[in-house]
């Protein structure tokens, strides 16, 4: 229940853990320092905004299901910056996406986009594997 949603949103705003802070150190080396140090100061605000999203969301065993991840991260972008993700899904395939590193990599390099599959391409994502995604989308 809430509970939980404010137990994965309190962890969210701890400090990075280790396959995140291996995941900065690979997204830095692909963009840049700047880019990263942008990713990590928007960590928290997204997660901070994603929480009540995500606790109306249906969820898994291990978190939300990719297709809820994907709906908290366009509903963040349309919040946040008006941007939609139809926007990074190719056109006349929004239903063909089945992981939240799917539909956005239609806009992202290509080196960016195996960096997203190889962390976020899953059944189910948490509260910060979805705020990672989001803050690295938006910092993009």
């Amino acid at each position: 229940g809430s509970a939980a949603v404010v137990a994965m949103h309190a962890a969210a705003n701890q400090a990075p853990e280790s396959w995140q802070s291996d995941f900065l150190n690979q997204l830095e080396e692909l963009v840049g320092a700047e880019l990263r140090l942008d990713v990590e100061s928007r960590m928290a605000p997204v997660s901070d905004a994603l929480a009540p999203s995500l606790a109306l969301l249906p969820k898994e065993v291990n978190g939300l299901s990719s297709s809820a991840a994907r709906s908290a991260i366009h509903q963040q972008l349309v919040q946040r910056h008006g941007n939609h993700l139809s926007d990074f899904v190719a056109k006349g395939e929004p239903g063909s996406v089945s992981s939240p590193a799917l539909g956005l990599c239609e806009h992202f390099p290509a080196r960016v986009c195996d960096l997203f599959y190889q962390y976020f391409d899953s059944d189910t994502l948490d509260l910060d594997e979805i705020g990672l995604l989001a803050a690295t989308t938006e910092a993009l």
